[in-house]
């Protein structure tokens, strides 16, 4: 089961600066980095498949959506969704054949994230307190009876899933108790095997992200003024640290036998909070760990700015451009970092404004802004086994995606190309 990720980024701005054009390159199945004279992308191929689901809000997060299969190997999508004019997220089903949509919850309370680890049972966190502070509880929904059940029930805490393996859900458990440091967080594994909780991480520092793959989670945690990257094997109970350079290492992301991140030895600029703040001064380098090995290495380290990398396998994928920000004009790389010699390549044949990409088996997509001027923010990817960029929607207005797992991608459209809040039309692409 692939990891549910997505980066969501707040409106960009349009900023003119100049980038180096790169080589069009691509990578062969074999893994081997060979040049591309064709940098032309591919229109929507005909045999894709693009459904409206509905014309639902949803709350954009990257675990609003799970893909479950049944025994008859009919293939469904479950999301929390906006129930009619109510003010309640609920659980719903899509299934794809019928192209039917059942709302499976009542909107009386909202729903909040949702998880998949196998079997008959999704996880969901359930508001079960509305006073002072919203109050979330992990709950479990039955497939075969349509049961909802309560799994943690607190006072003081609440509990939201920031990632899910084929036996865990990790949870961010915030610390809501009257007069206690808002800072004060716990990170949680919930094992669904023996219904188990186990807290590996409380602290009161930054956070700058955290992810999980198959027993091990990787997070940025600032200590003593800059951050480095730890990782926790939920098999051992071990925490150790991978990268505890002086300078800030932010935004890990896991996928088997290795680590990659953002960092910033190589620069004057350190972000400090976050990747997301608004600074077109900042830098940054992709770096990578292999568990096997414990071996440290750069992926790209180049005088352009690397930021927001995300991994697949072996194959890593990051936003390029001059001055590290969303804001500038920016290609989307790949690399293959079982290569003996790592040398990255760009995905996207154009430069343009980009969102950062997301990756998942044998594709890359990000939202691009290159036909900005005609009214159009739309989905492109990059096959890696072909190493071929594909136009994945083309329509007027603004195509925002939610949610990957290849070969499903699900994304939003409003016909308002600046639209922020999330209504439009609900959109399922097969891609083929």
């Amino acid at each position: 089961m692939a990891k549910q990720k997505i980066i969501v980024i707040g409106g960009m701005i349009i900023v003119i600066a100049i980038i180096t054009v790169l080589l069009v390159a691509r990578l062969t199945r074999n893994g081997k980095l060979v040049s591309q004279s064709n940098g032309n992308y591919l229109p929507i191929n005909s045999k894709t498949a693009i459904s409206e689901i509905s014309d639902d809000l949803v709350d954009s997060d990257k675990f609003n959506f799970v893909m479950y299969q049944d025994i008859q190997n009919v293939e469904k999508l479950f999301y929390i969704g906006w129930e009619g004019n109510n003010t309640s997220f609920i659980l719903k089903r899509y299934d794809i054949p019928s192209k039917q949509l059942t709302s499976l919850t009542n909107s009386d309370s909202t729903m909040y994230k949702i998880a998949y680890t196998g079997g008959d049972k999704i996880y969901l966190t359930k508001l079960t307190k509305y006073s002072t502070n919203k109050l979330y509880d992990l709950y479990s929904y039955n497939l075969t009876n349509q049961q909802l059940t309560n799994i943690t029930d607190s006072e003081n805490y609440t509990e939201t899933i920031i990632g899910y393996t084929n036996e865990y859900v990790l949870l961010d458990v915030a610390d809501l108790t009257p007069n206690a440091d808002p800072k004060h967080t716990k990170y949680s594994i919930y094992k669904t095997s023996d219904n188990t909780i186990t807290t590996f991480l409380d602290t009161i520092n930054t956070v700058l992200g955290m992810e999980i793959d198959g027993s091990k989670i990787v997070w940025s945690e600032e200590k003593s003024g800059n951050s480095d990257i730890f990782m926790y094997d939920i098999t051992t109970g071990q925490t150790s640290t991978i990268c505890d350079d002086p300078s800030n290492q932010e935004n890990p992301d896991i996928c088997g036998d290795y680590i990659v991140w953002c960092d910033h030895r190589n620069d004057n600029h350190n972000y400090g909070k976050s990747q997301s703040k608004k600074d077109d001064t900042n830098s940054g380098d992709i770096y990578a760990y292999r568990i096997s090995t414990g071996k440290t290495f750069p992926v790209e380290n180049t005088s352009d700015s690397s930021i927001y990398p995300q991994i697949s396998g072996s194959i890593a994928t990051w936003h390029m451009s001059k001055k590290g920000s969303v804001n500038d004009l920016a290609t989307i790389m790949v690399a293959d970092l079982s290569s003996p010699e790592i040398t990255p390549i760009p995905a996207s044949s154009e430069i343009s404004h980009k969102y950062p990409p997301l990756i998942d088996g044998d594709m890359v997509v990000w939202m691009d802004m290159r036909q900005y001027k005609l009214g159009k923010i739309n989905i492109y990817g990059y096959r890696i086994s072909s190493g071929t960029e594909i136009q994945l929607t083309n329509t007027n207005g603004r195509d925002k995606i939610e949610w990957l797992s290849f070969p499903y991608l699900v994304y939003n459209h409003n016909n308002d190309i600046k639209n922020q809040d999330g209504k439009g039309d609900l959109h399922i692409i097969k891609i083929r």
